[in-house]
């Protein structure tokens, strides 16, 4: 139950193929889970998806090999928690700032001892169906990406990447580009600078 392709292509290094929800229906997440995608986006922070409605995307795509992974609403418990509990694959943080919220998203998410996640996936265990195996491999199964979208995070990216927890980074190239003074211009010699400083910091093979 916790096998999930997307774990295996980042431990393999290899490219997956992706998609994002903005829509609460859980057909269209079926429909993406049965067209060869490797991971579906469900995203929570900029859309007003219901807590219900996010578990019944889980439980949707939950009988195909698809990792569903959740853009939480911010880099907080209250919004990490239940997701995990949930049955989500991975979750995305957004708005990463500096080395310290990469620590904070790591403490909220993982179990000790790589974090301090509170510990009741009574739904992500099927109803503790598989409740050992899923203790065993969660911290490694289960992904933790931090969204770097602001010009100080890319200064500590190579601290970040380094974090034990961290199993993958992505650019939010838009409001880097406000974070750095180019408003809707991503395409700046400087934000494309940092955009190339993030994606040439190797982030270490640790699952």
């Amino acid at each position: 139950m916790l096998q999930s392709r997307l774990a295996e292509l980042i431990r393999q290094r290899k490219p997956s193929l992706g998609g994002w929800i903005n829509l609460c229906d859980p057909a269209i997440a079926v429909i993406m889970a049965h067209a060869g995608y490797d991971w579906v986006l469900i995203d929570n922070e900029h859309n007003p998806f219901t807590e219900t409605q996010i578990q019944s995307i889980i439980y949707a795509i939950r009988p195909t090999s698809v990792t569903p992974v959740i853009r939480v609403r911010g880099n907080d418990p209250s919004h990490i928690k239940w997701v995990l509990d949930s049955g989500a694959g991975g979750i995305m943080v957004p708005m990463i700032e500096n080395i310290e919220d990469a620590k904070k998203a790591i403490y909220y998410s993982k179990y000790p001892p790589v974090g301090n996640r509170g510990y009741s996936p009574l739904r992500a265990t099927d109803f503790w169906t598989f409740k050992k195996e899923y203790e065993e491999t969660a911290n490694r199964t289960i992904l933790l990406i931090c969204q770097i979208e602001q010009f100080s995070a890319v200064k500590d990216i190579e601290k970040i990447v380094q974090l034990d927890g961290i199993d993958g980074i992505w650019i939010g190239y838009t409001d880097l580009a406000f974070s750095m003074g180019f408003q809707g211009n991503f395409k700046h010699p400087e934000v494309q600078k940092a955009i190339e400083k993030v994606i040439e910091t190797n982030l270490p093979s640790k699952l």
